[in-house]
């Protein structure tokens, strides 16, 4: 293993459809490109805004609202890099990737549904 190797980490609330979407992509990503490795952590609504405070007040952050999305970098993941929200994230796959995604609301919605199915 890379001791260069980024994870990207994929904060949110488990019923966001935006949360859902970025996991779908990144797990897809994870699978046909050798060097994009990801995890997701999921937290209720109930759970999320207080793990969402403890979280930004441990690196100095400020965000509001799911998803959180930052990078991990190195074997002990010791450079911690905040990305920021969904819009920041696409941002990224476009730049690095150079790739575009859009759903409609009506595909958001059928994801969301086939997610929480599982």
């Amino acid at each position: 293993m890379s001791t260069n190797r980024c994870l990207i980490v994929i904060a949110g609330i488990l019923e966001d459809c935006t949360f859902n979407h970025i996991c779908f992509v990144a797990e897809n990503l994870s699978t046909i490109l050798p060097n994009f490795h990801y995890r997701s952590i999921s937290k209720s609504s109930a759970k999320w805004n207080c793990w969402l405070k403890e979280t930004c007040d441990l690196y100095k952050w400020t965000h509001t609202k799911s998803p959180l999305i930052w990078r991990e970098i190195g074997l002990s993941r010791t450079y911690i890099s905040y990305i920021g929200g969904s819009f920041q994230f696409w941002e990224l796959l476009h730049k690095y990737y150079n790739i575009s995604l859009y759903l409609n609301k009506e595909e958001l919605d059928a994801l969301q549904a086939d997610l929480l199915l599982v």
